[in-house]
């Protein structure tokens, strides 16, 4: 998708970093990490126009990242959503919405790696 291609150049060359909380923390969005069920990876909501992730602290690091990166691509590519919650079975099982959002999460993470994605989701 060339338009996701640009628009994640165009972040990266803004703001000199393709670290998911850097860029969520440049665009004005809160990142909190809460202790949720197995079931419940994450969420993004607005609460008094104040936009927030909130990441589930029991996933790895790594998976922490993919997901704060796969829910900045739904913010950033289907902007209309108030709130989107990413279940445990939704990482590449729903919709065309579900498949861009990775894509955004893996290319973003892809950025900056001189190797080839190799990247292996634990959920």
């Amino acid at each position: 998708m060339k338009k996701m291609n640009e628009m994640i150049k165009n972040l990266v060359r803004k703001y000199d970093t393709t670290n998911p909380i850097e860029l969520a923390n440049h665009l004005g969005i809160i990142v909190k990490l809460n202790p949720y069920s197995e079931k419940t990876k994450g969420l993004y909501v607005k609460i008094l126009d104040i936009p927030f992730i909130i990441i589930n602290s029991n996933l790895k690091k790594e998976d922490q990242n993919f997901l704060l990166a796969h829910i900045l691509g739904h913010i950033l590519l289907h902007f209309n959503q108030d709130t989107i919650f990413a279940w445990e079975n939704s990482v590449f099982l729903q919709g065309i919405q579900e498949n861009e959002a990775n894509e955004f999460a893996l290319r973003l993470i892809a950025e900056n790696q001189t190797n080839p994605i190799n990247y292996q989701l634990t959920f």
